[in-house]
């Protein structure tokens, strides 16, 4: 096992590799307007039958901004981790260990959970929100 840049120090590029701005299929569904998510499963439902599951691999649906630009409340949570680990990692100290402390509390306000909805309630549930709100 390799960490990226170890990766990277070790073999050479074979090319230019652009990768799409997208996400799984849900949350490119749940980031869109009602009336395009609409569309979006017509779409779906019309690929379906000749590229099976494949079909949704065809569509890009909207982007992870546009989730929190529907949802504010993750948005401002989001935000507020963003800052928190800018501010930590401003002020780098790993030999303090409350500076360990405040980065173990960053790191776990970046799971993922809270800020969208997900197949396990993620941001309708209050107790994960607020884990991460309080660090």
């Amino acid at each position: 096992m390799l960490t990226p840049a170890e990766a990277v120090a070790r073999h050479a590029p074979l090319g230019l590799a652009y990768l799409p701005t997208s996400s799984y299929h849900e949350m490119q569904e749940w980031a869109l307007p009602v009336a395009a998510q609409r569309r979006y499963h017509r779409a779906a439902e019309r690929l379906e039958p000749e590229f099976g599951d494949a079909a949704l691999d065809m569509l890009r649906g909207g982007h992870w901004r546009a989730f929190q630009a529907r949802y504010p409340g993750s948005n401002r949570l989001h935000k507020r981790m963003l800052r928190a680990s800018r501010r930590i990692w401003e002020r780098e100290r790993p030999d303090d260990p409350e500076w360990l402390e405040s980065r173990d509390h960053v790191w776990r306000a970046q799971c993922n959970c809270p800020y969208w909805h997900g197949v396990f309630g993620g941001l309708y549930l209050p107790h994960l929100r607020a884990a991460v709100y309080t660090g």
